[in-house]
């Protein structure tokens, strides 16, 4: 007999709903990557609601469309259960994760991070990532709550070493945040 664990498997986010599509219950996902492909091969997805895991759900079928994946879950049979769906985390279980080059992370992977320069003085921590058209940005935080905003570009971003939890790079002239207090 196999006994259920006590903690749920870490999840991760690999989308949003966006909207319903059609009146049968199907949602358009956002993807949080641009490998969109990667969705043909999913079983079933974990709905997070305000951080919560709602339910964890049968995919029945998966459209690719341009940028966004529309998808029918078992269970969401309307267009209004769909609604109900609209800014929800898509998640999958962690161990479900594919990573297909050295330089491409998860952003949970990068949340917490610190953040060097190419001499080795400390910037601060990545606190966030947008998600622009042409590349992520990291926000990275100081120790005086400054903030700097590094484009996540080959050109800045030097070294990324997930298992001593740091990232190197050569930030242009002006781009680090410099608190104006010298007591700081």
């Amino acid at each position: 007999m196999r006994r259920a664990s006590s903690r749920p498997e870490p999840t991760i986010e690999i989308g949003r709903v966006h909207r319903s599509f059609g009146l049968q219950g199907e949602i358009v996902i956002h993807p949080a990557s641009d490998r969109i492909q990667r969705f043909n091969h999913l079983k079933s997805l974990t709905i997070v609601q305000q951080g919560e895991p709602v339910s964890t759900l049968t995919v029945e079928t998966i459209k690719i469309r341009n940028r966004t994946v529309v998808v029918k879950l078992d269970g969401i049979e309307s267009r209004e259960a769909a609604n109900a769906l609209v800014n929800a985390s898509i998640c999958i279980p962690e161990s479900e994760s594919v990573r297909t080059s050295d330089w491409e992370f998860f952003h949970h992977d990068l949340i917490g991070m610190r953040v060097v320069d190419i001499s080795g003085t400390r910037i601060g921590t990545i606190m966030d990532i947008l998600t622009t058209g042409a590349n992520d940005v990291y926000v990275i935080e100081d120790t005086h709550g400054n903030e700097s905003l590094i484009p996540a570009i080959r050109d800045v971003v030097k070294l990324v070493d997930p298992g001593q939890r740091e990232m190197v790079i050569d930030p242009w002239d002006g781009m680090i945040t410099k608190s104006s207090d010298p007591g700081k």
